[in-house]
Order: C-alpha cells, then sequence, then structure tokens
C-alpha cells in the first residue's frame, strides 16, 4: 500500500518537475537517459543492501525467529507480529550447536525481548529448548 502511495507521488512530482523538459524531442530524450540511469543505479543499490542484510543471519538464529514468530504465546502478549532486531554481536555462530541468542520481537501492542536456546542435535530440524522472556514493554498510544 505504502509503496503504491509513493509510486503516485512520485509519478506527480516527475510530471510536474520535468513538464517543461518534455516540450521537445531531444529534451524528452535527456530525460529518459537520467532517469535510466537513475533507475540502473537504485537497482544495483537495492540488490548490494539486499545481499548484505541476508549474508548476516546464522541459519539456527532465522529458523528460531521463524518459530518465534509463529509462537501463540508470544503472539498473544505483542499483538500481531511486526518486526524482530538483534544485535550482531549476540548471534551465535554458524556450527554452535545448541545455539544461544536474543532478540525483540515487536507487535502491534508490545515489544518483548527474548534469550532463546535452539537445538538441532540428531534430527534434521532446529527445536527451541528454551525461551526466557528478559521484559515485555507495552505500546501506548
Amino acid at each position: 500500500m505504502i509503496y503504491t502511495i509513493i509510486s503516485v507521488l512520485s509519478l506527480l512530482l516527475f510530471y510536474f518537475f520535468y513538464r517543461p523538459y518534455l516540450k521537445t524531442k531531444e529534451s524528452r530524450i535527456k530525460v529518459i537517459k537520467l532517469n535510466l540511469i537513475l533507475l540502473l543505479l537504485a537497482s544495483l543499490l537495492y540488490i548490494a543492501i539486499s545481499i548484505l542484510n541476508e549474508s548476516d543471519e546464522v541459519e539456527s538464529f532465522s529458523e528460531g525467529v521463524k518459530m518465534l514468530k509463529n509462537n501463540e504465546e508470544i503472539l498473544k502478549k505483542i499483538g500481531s507480529f511486526q518486526s524482530y532486531s538483534y544485535y550482531h554481536n549476540g548471534l551465535p555462530n554458524e556450527k554452535d550447536d545448541p545455539a544461544s541468542f536474543k532478540v525483540s520481537l515487536e507487535g502491534s501492542k508490545a515489544v518483548i525481548y527474548l534469550s532463546c536456546r535452539i537445538e538441532k542435535g540428531r534430527s534434521v530440524k532446529w527445536h527451541l529448548t528454551e525461551i526466557k522472556e528478559d521484559s515485555l514493554r507495552v505500546k501506548t498510544y
């Protein structure tokens, strides 16, 4: 929804800003070339940022967060899930089994801070073995 609004506003801004330059064929070609260059740069920047953000998380941590996002007890406390955050230094190593990590989950009602332990052992899937609630901060509007 928000991207649609931003797109429409961008198109309106583009039209009113570039309208004087769209009267001749030469100026239209310059505007199109400039916008194609800006689109290419924005796409490359988006791809680079996406790659950098994905490579930070360890498998055990990302699997643990997926399980926490679907945990009914946590969802009762925070409402509908919105986002999560963590400190990069608090992530477990790739080879840690069991792995411990700290994460905060933000929901529509509250933010919960958790210390968790996840284990794979001999099984194929990760299992949350411990979830300790460090604190709960209820949102006030």
